[in-house]
């Protein structure tokens, strides 16, 4: 849409099935992220929430639109790994290493919270370790050792 200066703004109608706002990306949020705003599309919006008086509802002016991917990074403190004694058994730490090599880089800290018999601790992974925490490492971490046992840890 055109506003009266002749600059293009959009409005989104955002729904999650639980609740909906309209979203307005003035010119420059608009440009900056065109591509993103597809539809049946998950996206991560920052901006300002307020009650709309003419609709009754609340509406969003949007500053920042982001893929999961780039809110994964950008709001989660690490990656959290649960194993237990029992896991550690028929290579699974070979596995998780081949597993976790394509996805290092300065991405986010990796913690192991181990249980073992007696004894329980939290290990962080050194630097070398860090990881882009994408949907396929998700993925391949929880079939490896189990869906409850990856998070992503927010604050």
């Amino acid at each position: 849409m055109k506003t009266r200066t002749g600059s293009t703004m959009c409005f989104v109608t955002l729904d999650d099935r639980s609740g909906r706002i309209e979203a307005t990306l003035f010119s420059e949020a608009f440009n900056e992220n065109r591509e993103l705003l597809q539809s049946d599309q998950v996206i991560v919006l920052e901006g300002q929430v307020s009650h709309d008086d003419y609709s009754g509802q609340m509406k969003m002016r949007v500053s920042s639109v982001m893929d999961v991917a780039t809110a994964r990074q950008s709001f989660s403190r690490g990656l959290q790994l649960k194993l237990e004694a029992g896991q550690l058994q028929n290579g699974l730490l070979d596995k998780l290493d081949n597993t976790l090599r394509p996805f290092r880089n300065q991405g986010s800290p990796v913690w192991i919270e181990y249980r073992g018999e007696g004894a329980s601790t939290r290990i962080e992974l050194g630097e070398n370790w860090r990881v882009q925490p994408d949907d396929n490492l998700l993925l391949e971490l929880r079939y490896l050792v189990g869906d409850n046992r990856v998070e992503l840890v927010y604050d």
